[in-house]
């Protein structure tokens, strides 16, 4: 079943992207820690090709890792087109007659636009292998050098003191910052949630198995809101759970998002997060030779399957902490991610602080908006990728799954332990919790009724969206038996 594709198909596979007297001298594995198949393809030419494949079908996908292949495929095609069209858009002309300060914008961004573009992976072939009863999708690039960071010899320290780890994560900050920044690198339809269902895949279609992915928005168009949309994510993870039985406090969760979901439409630009992209398994590095400086760099990602539409903060390197409590990034990160912005005013900051760790009060605002409701966005994020973690050991189980599990369980109990001592009115103004209620004789109005505030009330879904659940109980298609 591990076996790789022959060189006949593989050939076959390539087509026309090549010339037709080049042929396919070697296929070996490549080494990745990532869901996907990935394979080194050595042609007659002396170039090199990686062949991306879907996981093999012993790994239960999650909702939200449907697709996977097809979603890369076209984020990768989306982020080239973006990319290509900011590295040229500016004209030495169109910059001086805006002034100087537009002018060093300009050229700022043109230079980070190429620099994303080199950290890309060059789309060669993509489709569907026709030949094998499987008809499994299929995705040939001209590879990011590098290794992952975590099959890296010799081995990068975890320390975040260590030079070689303050400058990787100097340059993933600086990473993050030059996507956010960039124009165009947001949702192209104004909508929110995983890129899988904001734009249109590139493959062919999925079998009916894989429709109901990207977290119950496939086939959608998204959200009208990040609340929506994140709720339709947490709705998916939380169904898997009922799934597999895994015992989890459902309805606590769902009490809590109910109680404060309203804080999540603070969110307003669905910016493009590539939410595993700080991820040791998946970010690839290169060492400088000495002759050069030495030194270490980011050379790509191996993945960019991960990627989802909404708010920063949603990036696991923000969102997924790997220690209790949650740890903020590191000095460096904040380095290269904040720049040389001003934090925000002290005047945020307390609000900030009451809740989570004050790094937050430090992060450059034109970045990330709505400071003062980040701590509990965060935690619901934190909470998302931790039921993640337990889930996925139900569906992939390994021998140290009841340790993952074990661990994953502790964080998520202190996350809904943060989540439970928010007040319902978190930053609203007292005088106005309930002015937007109808008056009525008897004071002594209902518990329910007095726990909302003036923003629930005045957050309604938008005209045509559906409840998550049900939308994902209406897109699911049963799997025949075989």
């Amino acid at each position: 079943m591990c076996r790789p594709p022959s060189e006949q198909t593989v050939r076959n596979m390539v087509g026309t992207s090549i010339s037709q007297d080049v042929t396919v001298t070697k296929i070996q594995p490549f080494p990745s820690l990532r869901p996907q198949r990935v394979y080194r393809v050595d042609l007659s030419d002396n170039t090199t090709l990686h062949l991306v494949l879907p996981p093999l079908s012993m790994w239960r996908p999650l909702r939200s890792e449907q697709a996977i292949v097809a979603t890369e495929v076209t984020a990768i095609d989306w982020l080239h087109q973006v990319l290509i069209r900011n590295s040229s858009s500016s004209s030495p002309c169109s910059s001086r007659s805006s002034g100087r300060g537009s002018e060093e914008i300009n050229k700022q961004q043109n230079e980070d636009s190429k620099t994303l573009l080199r950290l890309l992976p060059s789309l060669v072939q993509h489709g569907q292998d026709t030949t094998t009863a499987l008809r499994e999708l299929f995705a040939f690039y001209e590879p990011s050098q590098g290794t992952a960071v975590a099959l890296s010899e010799p081995k990068i320290p975890d320390d975040p003191n260590s030079p070689e780890r303050q400058q990787i994560d100097l340059e993933v900050g600086t990473f993050y910052r030059r996507l956010l920044t960039q124009p165009g690198l947001v949702s192209p339809t104004g909508r929110f949630g995983p890129l899988a269902a904001v734009i249109p895949l590139l493959q062919p279609s999925q079998p009916p198995r894989t429709q109901p992915g990207a977290g119950g928005l496939f086939g959608t168009g998204g959200a009208g809101t990040w609340s929506v949309a994140f709720h339709s994510m947490l709705e998916g993870v939380l169904r898997d759970g009922e799934d597999m039985a895994v015992v989890l406090g459902y309805s606590t969760i769902r009490r809590h998002f109910r109680r404060l979901g309203y804080l999540l439409d603070d969110v307003t630009v669905p910016k493009l997060v590539v939410v595993d992209a700080a991820h040791d398994s998946n970010l690839l590095v290169e060492r400088i030779p000495e002759n050069d400086g030495g030194g270490i760099r980011i050379a790509g990602l191996q993945s960019w399957s991960n990627c989802t539409f909404g708010d920063p903060l949603f990036a696991t390197v923000f969102s997924d902490p790997a220690d209790l409590p949650p740890p903020p990034p590191s000095a460096s990160f904040l380095k290269g991610f904040n720049s040389t912005s001003p934090p925000p005013p002290p005047s945020s900051a307390s609000t900030v602080t009451a809740v989570t760790s004050n790094y937050l009060s430090t992060l450059n605002p034109q970045i990330i908006e709505a400071l003062p409701s980040a701590p509990v966005r965060l935690l619901f994020y934190q909470i998302y990728h931790v039921l993640t973690r337990i889930v996925s050991e139900f569906y992939r189980p390994r021998p140290d799954s009841t340790t993952r599990e074990l661990e994953a369980r502790r964080k998520l109990n202190v996350m809904l332990a943060k989540l439970a001592e928010v007040p319902d009115d978190f930053l609203c103004p007292p005088d106005n919790h309930y002015s937007s209620l109808p008056a009525t004789p008897n004071s002594s109005a209902s518990a329910s009724t007095k726990s909302l505030s003036k923003r629930e009330h005045s957050v309604a879904r938008p005209t045509g969206e559906m409840s998550p659940a049900k939308r994902m109980r209406e897109l699911e298609v049963p799997i025949p038996k075989k």
